[in-house]
């Protein structure tokens, strides 16, 4: 009865009769592996019937059975690998890289932390300088730095590119490096697809959802749009989080100028006037609105 109780928590290493579970295994697989011997039948292969007792013999030989075996892998520290901005930029109450990691260290991950300028490519692999983090909900001290290590970033289980824009050539440099393992490890989201898809340039292929829209550095066309549709909303397509997003009553020469210096081709669009009720991000896995949130 002893037994029966214990083996759910001591598995194979359960005592039955003086001897331990393996043990009896052990025994177990030498009567049968004889019997099976004595009864000579060979298919088609040359093999005789013991072929059928290869799992048995792996779970005697390692003392442990299946189950074991997936809660050590489960148990054994795994490593969240995390490409970001610089660690002082990170706010805590805002930004949702911080609660990935934090959520992964809860779940037995190790946090590697490092930005674009640390990643290598040397001898075929893609290596990265990285900060080994500590991560806590503490306001006072919510990132530690417990060491520094370059990893070979296939030994990560999972690697998240959370460096904010701009969508610079450094940024591209990344995402052709990062593609070289992308079929080795878990990368998200996949460095071809951040390539390829910039966001507010791929929002062009839903035009007919946007409000009026231009994409544009010429002076002539930006005044023609400003004439049609009077308030206008300026956004660099580089930028993120709202920065450097201005709303113009009217046509200003200098002030545009200034900006298509600085980020070159800009988008305009019409000012929607119910923007001051929020808006709303809509969450969809696989196909399916999953939730939304007003901002």
């Amino acid at each position: 009865m002893n037994a029966y109780l214990e083996s759910p928590q001591k598995g194979l290493e359960t005592e039955l009769e003086g001897k331990k579970l393996h043990e009896w295994g052990a025994i177990f697989l030498k009567l049968a592996k004889q019997g099976l011997i004595n009864r000579k039948k060979i298919n088609s292969k040359g093999n005789d019937e013991t072929v059928y007792l290869k799992h048995v013999q792996n779970v005697v030989a390692n003392k442990k059975n299946r189950a074991q075996l997936l809660l050590e892998q489960y148990n054994k520290k795994k490593i969240l690998a995390i490409q970001g901005s610089r660690l002082k930029r990170i706010n805590i109450k805002t930004d949702t890289s911080f609660f990935l990691g934090l959520e992964a260290q809860r779940r037995n991950y190790d946090i590697y932390y490092y930005e674009p300028k640390d990643l290598s490519f040397k001898d075929g692999k893609a290596i990265a300088r990285c900060s080994i983090l500590k991560l806590q909900d503490n306001l006072k001290n919510p990132i530690k730095i417990l060491n520094k290590s370059v990893l070979n970033l296939i030994k990560a289980k999972v690697l998240l590119i959370r460096n904010e824009p701009p969508f610079n050539q450094q940024y591209i440099n990344t995402t052709f490096i990062l593609e070289n393992i992308a079929k080795k490890l878990k990368i998200i989201n996949n460095p071809k697809a951040l390539r390829e898809v910039p966001e507010k340039l791929f929002s062009l292929r839903l035009i007919k959802f946007m409000p009026p829209t231009l994409i544009s550095e010429d002076l002539d066309e930006i005044k023609k749009f400003f004439n049609k549709n009077k308030k206008v909303v300026i956004k660099p397509i580089e930028s993120y989080g709202g920065n450097d997003v201005k709303l113009l009553n009217k046509f200003h020469k200098e002030k545009i100028l200034k900006y298509i210096k600085k980020y070159s081709h800009l988008m305009f669009q019409k000012f929607i006037p119910q923007i001051s009720k929020g808006d709303k991000r809509i969450f969809i896995i696989n196909g399916k609105v999953k939730g939304s949130i007003s901002r």
